[in-house]
């Protein structure tokens, strides 16, 4: 039997298991049997705890390395450093499980069931993959912050 990365995997069948990458389950941002250690880890982070830092620093720099992949597909370039788009990127992401009993609440779902991870996914692949703004109202608010404070 071929070693798999998840359950998904394992159900799926060689010819059909998606290629390792960013997007295939086992590249997943909160792998199953991980998902009780989110919150702790979330709160480990919020109280910088002992070696927090370290753990964040390496999830930083990890996303560098996706996110410097997917700047070469890109068709303008960033406007923002590699280093702030990643820590931000884990920061909001870690948001998730810190917010966990307000997130449960406001969606009707444990995020850290099955049902409530399925949602959060979905959730965030439409908001990473639809803009929320146009490129000229990005535009105009680059611009503003070009301005020296008044």
């Amino acid at each position: 039997m071929t070693p798999t990365c998840c359950r998904r995997c394992a159900n799926t069948s060689s010819s059909r298991r998606p290629k390792k990458g960013w997007a295939t389950p086992g590249r997943s941002r909160r792998p199953g049997p991980l998902l009780p250690f989110g919150r702790y880890l979330a709160r480990a982070l919020i109280d910088d705890l002992d070696g927090a830092g370290q753990i964040f620093d390496q999830m930083v720099a990890m996303t560098e390395q996706v996110l410097g992949e997917a700047d070469k597909r890109r068709t303008t370039p960033p406007t923002a450093d590699l280093r702030t788009r990643a820590a931000l990127m884990v920061a909001m992401e870690m948001g998730i499980p810190a917010f966990q009993a307000h997130i449960s609440r406001s969606i009707g779902a444990d995020i850290f069931s099955p049902e409530g991870d399925r949602r959060v996914v979905l959730a965030m692949l439409d908001i990473t993959t639809h803009p929320v703004i146009s490129a000229d109202e990005a535009g105009a608010l680059r611009r503003g912050m070009e301005e020296p404070d008044a």
